[in-house]
């Protein structure tokens, strides 16, 4: 994704921002970060609010980044945390690998690849039997039975709304860019301990603590029940709440 009026270090500092997470990001349920394993890598927990039929979903991740001149990079994957279980008005997704490449190409723009490799522990069983396309038996190419137990009506349900969902977060994001350097200003500017790790007030986390989080230890969630209504296609406005 380009950013036009956009510097690097601004989206390195929208993803980073967590209070301003929370005024941008209308999908946010819960977000909060848990612990510190080096200056530049964390655990951190977030919840959010999935496209409707879909249930809420809430991950744990370890996140690291690094500054690469103009360019910059953070990659999360999930794990597991003692004093975080998975809850039970939530599932539990898992990040098996997501990330950010921000690249500057100049003093005012930027592009922004986004990489999500991600189980999002959903089986959707088909009640119907519609016409094959070449899209579906590619699916069935790339999607094991054994991993992702779902019929093609699923399939195509999931990766609609999901689908629809990241653009729209994506288009979120390019306009809290736009507003973040005055909401800054005025909300603790000096404060960015992503690029000065001596302001973290974060606890140390030992790596002995953590593990990874397989998606194969979690329970798969039969979301075949559920159908689009013509509301939920609606759903999802533009609009941001940054003030």
């Amino acid at each position: 994704m380009d950013c036009k009026d956009v510097a690097a270090e601004t989206l390195y500092d929208v993803l980073h921002d967590i209070e301003y997470r929370k005024k941008w990001d209308t999908n946010v349920i819960e977000t909060f970060d848990i612990g510190k394993l080096t200056v530049n890598a964390d655990v951190g927990y977030y919840s959010w609010k999935c496209p409707k039929p879909l249930k809420n979903r809430d991950v744990i991740t370890l996140r690291s980044w690094l500054p690469m001149g103009s360019d910059y990079i953070i990659m999360n994957y999930s794990v597991k945390h003692p004093k975080y279980p998975p809850r039970k008005d939530m599932v539990r997704a898992v990040s098996i690998q997501t990330g950010y490449l921000i690249q500057g190409k100049g003093p005012s723009k930027c592009s922004l690849t986004y990489l999500a490799q991600k189980n999002v522990k959903s089986c959707a069983h088909a009640r119907t039997k519609p016409k094959k396309t070449a899209d579906d038996v590619l699916l069935a190419q790339l999607i094991p039975k054994e991993e992702f137990r779902a019929g093609i009506y699923g399939i195509r349900l999931i990766f609609s709304r999901v689908g629809r969902f990241f653009a729209q977060a994506m288009k979120k994001m390019y306009k809290a860019c736009l507003k973040y350097p005055d909401w800054k200003q005025k909300h603790n500017p000096h404060f960015k301990p992503w690029l000065y790790p001596e302001q973290s007030t974060l606890p140390a986390v030992g790596l002995s603590e953590l593990s990874i989080q397989h998606a194969a230890s979690l329970e798969n969630f039969d979301e075949s029940s559920l159908s689009e209504t013509k509301d939920d296609r609606a759903e999802g406005s533009d609009e941001d709440s940054v003030n």
